[in-house]
């Protein structure tokens, strides 16, 4: 039985447009990191689908570490306050650290693990989002971005969940945020 939308939900991105993004920044990122060995910090849980198509497409060595921030709750809107409940269990001094995000939204997330890296004396940081929403939050550089989105709505599909559904969506769509 296919999974039922939410009412009012519009596809914004199709699979093979996010796809070609992907695969761009997988070579730039190849070119950039050529004879490195860079360590690639995968956001959980809405970045992990974003990430194998990423790394899947980088034809360089690499390693992959992980970190689960949370801030959402299981809601549509940020609590303020970002939890880590996985922190990075890799050593990241001297090396160079390519953060992978799903959303940049309120930009709380993104700014926390930014620190986090940081503080573990890296070589260097590269961030990398899927989908950055640059008018909801404050200026953060955003080194690679492959897509961008300048609504309100909820975004759900290819990792992005809305109460841990929809992750396994095809195709990004908009949904919008329940009224309560």
């Amino acid at each position: 039985m296919p999974q039922s939308l939410p009412d009012g939900c519009t596809v914004l991105f199709q699979e093979d447009q996010i796809k070609d993004k992907v695969e761009l920044i997988a070579q730039q990122l190849t070119e950039k990191f050529d004879g490195q060995r860079p360590i690639v910090l995968i956001t959980l849980k809405g970045g992990f689908v974003f990430a194998a198509h990423l790394i899947q497409n980088m034809n360089i060595n690499l390693d992959v570490a992980f970190v689960e921030p949370s801030s959402y709750k299981d809601g549509d809107k940020s609590s303020g306050q970002v939890d880590i409940l996985m922190d990075i269990h890799d050593d990241l001094a001297n090396r160079h650290v390519i953060i992978v995000e799903d959303v940049i939204d309120s930009g709380l997330t993104t700014t926390k693990l930014l620190k986090l890296v940081r503080d573990k004396d890296p070589a260097s940081v590269t961030m990398v989002t899927m989908i950055d929403k640059p008018h909801t939050h404050p200026p953060i550089k955003i080194d690679y971005c492959c897509l961008i989105y300048k609504g309100n709505d909820f975004l759900i599909g290819w990792g992005l969940d809305f109460g841990q559904d929809y992750r396994n969506l095809r195709n990004i769509l908009s949904m919008p945020r329940p009224t309560s």
